[in-house]
């Protein structure tokens, strides 16, 4: 890839810092999770992908990128893959890679450590966070990002079921949203469609299937304020898999969540990360079959 496409690490870590505050998504000032610290998310995913070119999975692999919400969406990674190992009927490794303040543009970079010999399917989240991403301020120069750092453990949630806001303060926090972050989704926009762009390309010159997920959105909550922002992205989502022959899901009225099944706008609980991977998964199995990967 060119260089404009890589990051260094002192890049990450500052473009992280950005999005995580101004531009992430909306959500608790604090959680009460006492095992999650900042940025273990991101550790983790250097760490896996570490191990993972160390020594390539023996089985095919699905990836989900995203943000905060990709990464509460659903409840670990070894019972979420053997869930879709069973409807596969065959052994496959699911993984979530979400993190927070995941661009389109640090997917690029992630998508190139994954071990290419490995059949796998990427699942690109989608949400409107991803579109509130600005344009970093310097190009990067071309370098490797860094991997190896270790977690002996890793809490995947940073959120629990206590933490859990009542309707009265998740529609402030939609409030704020639309007086605070609207304007970055309108500025970015054009630039982050471009980036994913970038990346679905990407995915499939290094022979990886792509496919867009739409992640949990509190449609009890932020319908009908931010129908227009998502009909925007949406539209912008089809076109993109009409040009790359892939498919965008978007399942998320479908699956019954209800209000208390997110700890605020889009962050799921626990019950709405059960919720949303049981259709998540059927949706795998169905890629799975696409691609014929479900053959042993």
């Amino acid at each position: 890839m060119s260089g404009l496409r890589r990051l260094t690490a002192t890049s990450l870590l500052l473009i992280l810092f950005a999005a995580g505050g101004l531009l992430g998504a909306a959500g608790p000032a604090a959680a009460r999770s006492l095992t999650f610290h900042h940025n273990d998310d991101w550790l983790h995913l250097w760490a896996v992908l570490d191990q993972f070119r160390a020594q390539p999975p023996k089985v095919p692999v699905v990836y989900l990128l995203g943000g905060s919400a990709a990464r509460e969406c659903t409840t670990l990674d070894g019972p979420w893959s053997g869930q879709v190992s069973r409807l596969a009927g065959r052994k496959i490794r699911a993984v979530n890679l979400g993190a927070a303040g995941q661009s389109f543009r640090h997917d690029l970079a992630i998508v190139d450590k994954m071990p290419g010999q490995v059949p796998a399917i990427v699942l690109i989240g989608i949400n409107l966070g991803r579109y509130a991403t600005p344009p970093p301020a310097h190009a990067s120069a071309a370098a490797d990002l860094p991997l190896g750092s270790i977690l002996t453990t890793y809490t995947q949630h940073r959120f629990v079921a206590g933490d859990v806001l009542g309707d009265a303060a998740k529609r402030t926090l939609l409030r704020d949203w639309l007086l605070a972050r609207y304007a970055a989704f309108k500025s970015h926009y054009a630039y982050d469609v471009h980036q994913l762009d970038l990346l679905i390309a990407e995915c499939q010159r290094l022979g990886l299937h792509p496919e867009l997920v739409n992640m949990p959105f509190n449609d009890a909550i932020v319908r009908p304020a931010l129908d227009a922002p998502r009909a925007k992205y949406a539209k912008g989502c089809r076109a993109l898999a009409a040009k790359y022959h892939i498919r965008y899901f978007d399942f998320v009225g479908q699956v019954g969540l209800v209000s208390g099944d997110f700890v605020d706008l889009w962050h799921c609980a626990p019950s709405g990360r059960v919720k949303f991977q049981a259709r998540l998964s059927r949706v795998i199995h169905t890629l799975v079959d696409q691609y014929g990967l479900g053959k042993g």
